[in-house]
């Protein structure tokens, strides 16, 4: 089948479930290296760090600014912390990169800023880490690259070196940003194809397989020349969230192959700054159990949103705060079988 639907729900999850040993040790588990937070956004990294740290991972590693460590070690003491440096010298570079080499996988851009250090790290991430979740302010950075011609160059190199592709964690404004980077004609044209290539091709699907609605299709339709173009998984943020896996053929649209996962959980408590933080951070542990990016990424998202549904059945939804999903996290990965 050239287009195919699949709902991300608690019996999917179940299936493909992964059950840890009782006979396991921290080193089996995996590390994680969040460069999230900064100075003005200290609780992007925080809160990306907690859920982190509840995914399961071994290890969960953030890189900040020095002056925060003594008040988010009170809080979270079982993570390790690491102080940032500027990256100016070859030996603060070669520290860095020594650092990233250790690590199972790297979140960068939650909270971060637009700063010259964060497009350092970034740059050194692209062509070190083999499991990369980009987010945030680093999203931004990458359509600025694209626009500017580096991108390309750096995706080049990271091909060269045989690393995966990268994993993209964007809300639409942020796929608008990254799509409005390449929009030239012929991307515009392909743009237009993938549209027209969904609407035909969801005619000639079950409607059990799901329901897209006009503005899914042109989400879906962005996320699908942003993931060809930048070499990367597309995670696309909103409601609901889908994960797109395969890619479109814009020369022959109906000879595509193309697997979309439309997430059933969540609700409007979401609708917060600091939820996408927390995502990002469950996803990042997820990754660094070994886990490949499209199942991680499932398991992420619906725990994610169930968290919130949970909640809101015991409290108004306005009132939850994306520090509130946190705690309930086990019990939605123990309802699906992922004890």
């Amino acid at each position: 089948m050239a287009l195919e639907v699949q709902s991300i729900n608690a019996e999917s999850l179940y299936n493909k479930r992964l059950l840890r040993p009782q006979a396991l040790h921290k080193g089996q588990m995996g590390k994680a290296l969040l460069l999230t937070g900064s100075l003005t956004y200290p609780g992007a990294a925080l809160l990306s760090l907690e859920a982190c740290l509840r995914s399961g991972v071994g290890y969960a590693h953030l890189l900040c600014a020095k002056e925060l460590i003594p008040h988010f070690v009170v809080k979270l003491p079982s993570a390790l912390y690491h102080a940032q440096t500027s990256l100016e010298t070859s030996t603060q570079r070669e520290d860095f990169c020594k650092l990233i080499h250790q690590m199972d996988a790297v979140l960068i851009g939650s909270g971060c800023s637009l700063s010259e250090l964060t497009e350092l790290e970034l740059e050194l991430c692209l062509l070190n880490v083999d499991n990369l979740l980009i987010d945030a302010d680093a999203l931004t950075i990458l359509a600025k690259w694209q626009t500017n011609g580096k991108l390309q160059g750096l995706l080049k190199k990271r091909s060269k070196q045989n690393l995966k592709p990268i994993l993209l964690l964007p809300h639409l404004g942020e796929l608008k940003r990254l799509y409005a980077a390449l929009a030239n004609s012929r991307q515009k044209l392909e743009h237009t194809k993938a549209l027209t290539y969904l609407k035909e091709a969801l005619k000639t699907i079950s409607p059990e397989q799901g329901k897209l609605t006009e503005p899914d299709l042109e989400r879906l339709a962005y996320a699908l020349i942003v993931s060809q173009s930048y070499q990367a998984y597309v995670v696309v943020k909103g409601a609901p969230t889908y994960l797109l896996k395969g890619e479109l053929n814009s020369a022959a649209p109906e000879n595509s192959n193309l697997t979309i996962y439309q997430n059933t959980s969540g609700c409007n408590a979401l609708a917060k700054a600091g939820s996408g933080d927390v995502l990002a951070g469950l996803l990042a542990g997820l990754m660094a159990q070994d886990l490949a990016p499209d199942l991680a990424s499932q398991l992420s998202v619906y725990v994610h949103g169930a968290a919130s549904e949970i909640l809101s059945q015991a409290s108004a939804s306005r009132s939850i705060l994306p520090s509130d999903l946190l705690a309930v996290f086990g019990q939605v990965f123990q309802s699906i079988g992922w004890d």
